[in-house]
């Protein structure tokens, strides 16, 4: 009785074990009144069945049918041409036509037309021509095509051809296609205007109804009480599913004894766990779960994983997932793992339920590539050999990639690209290692400077005080010398007296900005100005006012909320902006004005408040605790409600967004959903270790929770959650963006990675420390800011570029946040302090030029920017990152970028190619030859000479037309720089003699600089042409008079110098040095501010024609584009803004200096004064 069920291949036609299903009828109907069908279906769904009965059927009724398999005429080593002659031939030989075709010799004879012609020709004037009946042709194993190395969508055009000529040809309506297979019609043609898909008829393969079912109840009798109860059991294991249907019930018909009444269920269970489930993959004869499995593994990389990541969803959800008709989710029911019911997705049956399970789809992701090697190995490959480092893996990818490959077989490219990569991170953490050490070295050696500095001026101060007094003896001793004598020494050493004072506290300022005291830093200066703006005379003002000017700049901090008793401090925003509430270890909370005042203390837990927020209405307020509470707290800090109900700390509490709702997180590693009556709707868990923090997204219908376990979840309103894994360690919090589509968490892995709500990581935010505490977006979604464990807040891009580092917290930052409006961050540290700084933008944008190192860059008069790299490129661009086009010269290594000065030529100088000029176009003019390196280059200004600077030490005066018109010899070694004086009637050079020199049209040198200790890498004229700037490689610039008199020196970088350049209008200077920093200085030498943020030498720095901008390329191959700050040069207006920007601190603060308060007074009671918040 064994036999009478049959396990895979196709079943006899007289079988009595065959199924009749609803697609049979179906099928045969459809044909009957002419239709193209196609049965696009799983594997061992009982298609090739289905169509052998169809075609019996048919035949028996005069049907003319043609059975074509593709898997039989080919899909390797075969070309278009004998794909398209062995599908005539089949379908010829099926349809019985050798005796009146002879394909070999029609086929010769129709050869001037192409493949596909051919096709149709065979269809219409031998098979339709020589056969009057009804014509089928079958055409299954469709998706074998996929196979193939050329594309066939003229073959479906022409499938498709035949149905519409159905209307000027009534022969064709004899006609009929059915295709058969495992694919979906995407795959097979993407031309909705040429598939035959949308004209024809998908005919659906489901599962066995219990009623289909009923013949198969014959080969149970023998073996079962009830043979109908037994199949019944049967189904609801295999869901109807064909094949292993037919399987279980061959497996109970082969099983010793007799199943009794009652047992039934039992005893097919025990034959399904023993026989199908356990131990699978060796029982799985013939194969059928191998065959979803292997298709649910089927390709590689990120296409893999976004099945089995969809799997994994659909498994989480409880009750199943909403079915759409994407490619993701068609591929997925055509595994065979999963039905379409009732518009949502689930598993086909308890049998695949039992196999595929969440803990396997988790294995099977954790083996596969990640996408990021998968990417970065690619693009590793296609890349030319000078741009294959920058696509090698780094930092914690590669961490990534070398956990999943431990005890993998890798391709031995892939395994070439792994050692590439770990030798590249190796070199570039020990340079980073060595640069850090000696940025340390050197922070060391400027706090020294200072200090000695600040010795110096107190015992400068300390003389000055006795001179003081002396002078005020002599006017004991005569009143009359007093006069005279004495009189005039008290003055003018009451003058260095206040020169010394000044002194001393602007280098107290110094050292405060140097260790992150930014307020302090600021009130120091104020106290200097106004005492140099009382006492001093005109000749320190300067300095003055360019402290003032650089601590407006630099400082961001704004206010310091401090009264907490203890530390281990959060603080959060109202909704409004309006109020601040922070929670602290001293067992309260603290509801404080924006603008820093005091309004509230909320006391009343017994331990550390771990978290506190507003409602969204601002009416409420609630409290999490250690004490294993929350408390609900009104407008006027009166309690209204205590929540109990987690077991241990509550470290998280927030609203739903219309106030409805209250959500907390605790160390019982449960979330819970509370009402407004206090009551417990809703406790969510899953997590496997403490949950850190928990909200509601924007809608208010989905929860996103951060927990220890090193994950975040999705929960959804109803179901499973959607897990997101990735983070090496405790994912400290969780957040959406403002529009709720995009999810960001923060770990004590030092990363913040985002995520969109389907679970695909979309970037990570490297760090600069081991641990983050938190990540939030801006209120437009565009920012992200995140809290770390070195004291910091950062401000990135959603790319993950670092934009703005907050630093003066003493200890770990634990909450950062934007004001709702955008214009304030609020952060809250182990310091005990909550801070305000200010927002701004400090880059307006910033790019990856180049594949190597950018070496220089030269504004067009229309704006546009020119950047030359060490990659042999030239590249022209917009200010906000758009390439306009690329030249590339292949091996040059290029050193200058210069612009004519009406944009209409452009001059590049090579270290190995000479220097070449360039039309507008990009087009080269002419090259200008050279017999060693050019370093430098630059158009006179009416743009009629070029002059250049070689590596051989000499200057060349070139004409537009390439001729060589004068040499400039006398420097000893290379020429670094080459410039024109404004009237262009004076050349300036420069090199690694250390020297400048000024030369005549003639050749004449008519002046020499001298003075650096190094070599000299740029100098150029002030656009007046009353100044020169030289940069060089001792680390130091220097302002000079044309003739010859050294006039103030920019002192303050830490390593040398690259470029110096002025602003258009003479009065400020920009520095580009090997430190990664660009910095804007006063003539006098004055540091007014710093531009951070590249991670290699600044090559080349310039401001914009109009002044307004500023541009930086560094050896990092970025561009940056950053503002130029306005420059007040006005003490009186400086003090002035320095007190409205400490107006809060001064206003609120209980620590803030009487001296500060004094000297700001005017401004802070001005009837004009408007609070900046």
């Amino acid at each position: 009785m064994g036999s009478f069920y049959h396990v895979g291949g196709c079943l006899p036609i007289e079988t009595p074990d065959y199924v009749v299903r609803q697609a049979d009828q179906e099928l045969y109907e459809s044909i009957k009144n002419g239709e193209f069908c196609y049965v696009l279906n799983a594997r061992q769904m009982g298609k090739s069945s289905l169509k052998v009965r169809t075609m019996q059927q048919l035949q028996s009724e005069g049907y003319a049918c043609a059975s074509i398999d593709i898997t039989a005429i080919g899909t390797t080593d075969i070309s278009l041409e004998q794909w398209y002659a062995g599908m005539i031939y089949r379908i010829g030989e099926d349809l019985g036509l050798e005796d009146c075709f002879d394909v070999d010799d029609w086929w010769v004879e129709k050869q001037l037309l192409s493949v596909v012609q051919r096709f149709s020709l065979f269809l219409e004037a031998v098979v339709l021509a020589h056969i009057p009946a009804p014509i089928v042709i079958f055409i299954d194993e469709i998706d074998s095509i996929l196979s193939l190395s050329f594309p066939l969508d003229d073959f479906f055009a022409a499938i498709r051809a035949c149905y519409n000529a159905r209307a000027d040809h009534p022969e064709y309506q004899r006609l009929t296609f059915v295709i058969i297979g495992v694919t979906t019609p995407s795959e097979l043609i993407q031309d909705r205007s040429r598939t035959p898909f949308n004209i024809g008829k998908a005919i659906p393969l489901t599962g066995f109804t219990p009623a289909e079912a009923a013949p198969l109840q014959m080969g149970l009798a023998p073996q079962a009480a009830h043979p109908e109860a037994v199949l019944r059991e049967i189904l609801a294991w295999t869901g109807g599913q064909p094949f292993l249907t037919q399987k279980i019930c061959r497996l109970v018909t082969a099983t010793p004894g007799l199943i009794r009444a009652g047992q039934e269920g039992e005893a097919v269970a025990a034959v399904v766990r023993q026989r199908v489930i356990d131990h699978w993959e060796v029982q799985d004869e013939p194969e059928h779960l191998k065959t979803i499995r292997d298709r649910l593994l089927q390709g590689a990389g990120s296409a893999q994983g976004r099945l089995l990541a969809l799997v994994q969803q659909l498994l989480s959800a409880g009750g199943g997932l909403a079915a759409a008709d994407s490619p993701e989710q068609m591929h997925l029911r055509l595994t065979g793992l999963v039905v379409k019911d009732q518009g949502h997705l689930r598993v086909f049956n308890p049998v695949y339920g039992g196999i595929f399970t969440p803990e396997w789809v988790a294995a099977r992701l954790a083996e596969l590539r990640p996408p990021i090697f998968t990417e970065l190995f690619k693009a590793w490959q296609k890349a030319v050999p000078g741009e294959q480092p920058a696509f090698l893996l780094r930092g914690q990818g590669l961490t990534e990639v070398e956990a999943w490959a431990q005890d993998k077989r890798l391709h031995p490219l892939e395994e070439e690209f792994l050692r590439l990569s770990r030798t590249a991170e190796r070199t570039e953490t020990l340079q980073q290692l060595a640069w850090e050490q000696k940025e340390r070295l050197l922070a060391e050696q400027q706090r020294d400077v200072v200090a000695g500095e600040a010795k110096i001026l107190t015992q400068a101060k300390e003389k000055a005080e006795r001179w003081v007094r002396f002078g005020a003896g002599i006017l004991l001793v005569t009143v009359v010398a007093a006069l005279t004598v004495g009189e005039i020494m008290r003055r003018r050493t009451l003058q260095q007296v206040t020169r010394a004072e000044v002194q001393l506290t602007l280098v107290q300022a110094k050292e405060a900005l140097l260790n992150h005291y930014g307020i302090e830093a600021m009130t120091l200066v104020l106290t200097a100005a106004h005492r140099w703006q009382k006492y001093g005379d005109t000749a320190e003002t300067q300095a003055v006012a360019a402290a003032l000017q650089r601590a407006l700049h630099s400082v961001d901090e704004r206010n310091r909320l401090e009264g907490h008793s203890n530390s281990d401090l959060s603080a959060a925003w109202s909704a409004d902006g309006a109020r601040i509430i922070t929670a602290s270890d001293d067992r309260t909370a603290r509801v404080w004005s924006a603008q820093g005042r005091l309004l509230l203390t909320l006391a009343g837990h017994d331990k550390s408040v771990r978290h506190a927020s507003f409602s969204p209405d601002g009416q409420r307020m609630a409290t999490a605790s250690e004490d294993g509470t929350v408390r609900i707290w009104d407008r006027q800090g009166r309690l209204q409600r205590v929540l109990r109900g987690h077991q241990g700390v509550v470290w998280w509490v927030s609203f739903r967004p219309d106030g409805a709702e209250i959500l907390t997180a605790g160390d019982d590693r449960s979330i819970r959903v509370w009402n407004r009556q206090g009551e417990v709707e809703r406790i969510l868990t899953g997590h496997g270790d403490s949950v850190r923090s928990a909200v509601f997204d924007p809608q208010g219908r989905g929860i996103l929770s951060a927990s220890k376990d090193g994950t975040a979840r999705l929960w959804p309103a109803q179901g499973a959650p959607l897990i997101l894994r990735g983070h090496r360690d405790w994912v400290r919090s969780a957040e959406f963006s403002p529009d709720g589509q995009t999810i960001i968490t923060a770990s004590r892995d030092g990363t913040a990675r985002l995520w969109n709500r389907q679970g695909q990581r979309l970037g990570v935010i490297q760090g600069s420390t081991n641990q983050m505490w938190s990540a939030r977006f801006s209120p437009d979604g565009q920012r992200i800011i995140t809290a770390n464990n070195d004291g910091t807040a950062q401000v990135w891009s959603r790319q993950g570029a670092a934009l703005l580092t907050l630093s003066g917290h003493r200890n770990a930052v634990r909450s950062a946040s934007f004001s709702p409006d955008g214009r304030w961050i609020l952060t809250g540290g182990d310091d005990g302090t909550a801070r305000i700084w200010r927002t701004r933008r400090p880059l307006l944008a910033q790019w990856v030029g180049h594949q190597a190192p950018i070496t220089s860059v030269a504004w067009h008069p229309q704006g546009t920017l020119v950047t030359a790299a060490e990659d042999g490129t030239v590249r022209w661009w917009r200010d906000q990152g758009q390439l306009l086009k690329t030249l590339t010269y292949p091996g040059a290594i290029w050193r200058r970028v210069s612009v004519s000065p009406d944009g209409t030529n452009l001059l590049v100088t090579s270290e190995n190619q000479g220097a070449y000029l360039l039309n507008s176009l990009g087009q080269t003019t002419f090259s200008l030859p050279h017999p060693a390196g050019v370093w430098a280059g630059s158009f006179r200004p009416d743009g009629q000479a070029i002059l250049t600077g070689a590596d051989d030490g000499v200057g060349r005066l070139w004409n537009l037309q390439g001729q060589l018109e004068q040499t400039f010899t006398g420097h000893q070694g290379w020429v670094r720089s080459a410039t024109f004086s404004p009237d262009g009637q004076f050349l300036l050079t420069a090199g690694e003699d250390r020297n400048a020199h000024i030369w005549n049209a003639q050749g004449e040198k008519v002046q020499q600089l001298t003075g650096h200790q190094g070599w000299v890498r740029r100098a150029v004229y002030s656009p007046d042409g009353t100044h020169i700037l030289t940069a060089s490689r001792d680390g130091t610039a220097r302002l000079w008079h044309p003739q010859g008199a050294w006039l103030s020196e920019f002192k303050g970088h830490q390593l040398s110098l690259w470029d110096g350049q002025f602003n258009p209008d003479g009065t400020q200077v920009i520095t580009a040095s090997e430190d990664r920093t660009a910095r804007v200085w006063t003539l006098a030498g004055h540091l007014l501010y710093e531009l951070q943020g590249h991670q290699d030498s600044v090559q080349s720095a310039a401001f914009s024609p109009d002044g307004q901008k500023i541009v930086t390329v560094s050896r990092d191959r970025r561009v940056r584009i950053w503002p130029a700050l306005p420059i007040a040069t006005d003490l009186k207006t400086l003090i002035s803004q320095t007190c409205l920007a400490l107006q809060d601190y001064l206003r609120t603060n209980p620590n803030a200096s009487p001296q500060t308060r004094q000297i700001c007074s005017k401004d802070l009671g001005s009837p004009n004064l408007k609070s900046p918040r």
